[in-house]
């Protein structure tokens, strides 16, 4: 995951910055994406305060990885922006009720289309 992290500084002292640190900061984008593979929300505040990396580790991660890490700003009652948050849609399992659900109306397909019904 270390291609998340952003490859260069728009001044010298920055990317000198950049290269004296990118072990870390390539760990922080790990953590990042870890936490939000748990379904975890990020914004900058939860990223300092409550597990202590930069904020601009989200924006690498969503830089390199824009088909898997989603952003979008969110608004009070108002409208008004006040952050933005970083997620990644993680997949749910299918609920007890949704997989027999589909059993059932796979099953009622099959009877229609005169199919043996192997269950196991």
């Amino acid at each position: 995951m270390s291609e998340l992290l952003h490859d260069r500084e728009n001044h010298e002292d920055g990317d000198s910055f950049l290269k004296e640190n990118k072990k870390k900061f390539s760990q922080d984008c790990i953590t990042a994406m870890k936490l939000m593979y748990q379904g975890i929300r990020l914004n900058g505040d939860t990223c300092k305060e409550l597990y202590g990396f930069h904020d601009r580790r989200l924006r690498d991660c969503r830089q390199g990885r824009p088909d898997i890490v989603k952003s979008a700003w969110k608004r009070d009652a108002a409208g008004k922006r006040l952050y933005v948050e970083f997620w990644i849609d993680v997949p749910m399992p299918p609920s007890k009720a949704e997989s027999i659900k589909w059993a059932t109306e796979l099953l009622e397909k099959m009877k229609n289309e005169g199919k043996q019904q192997e269950l196991f």
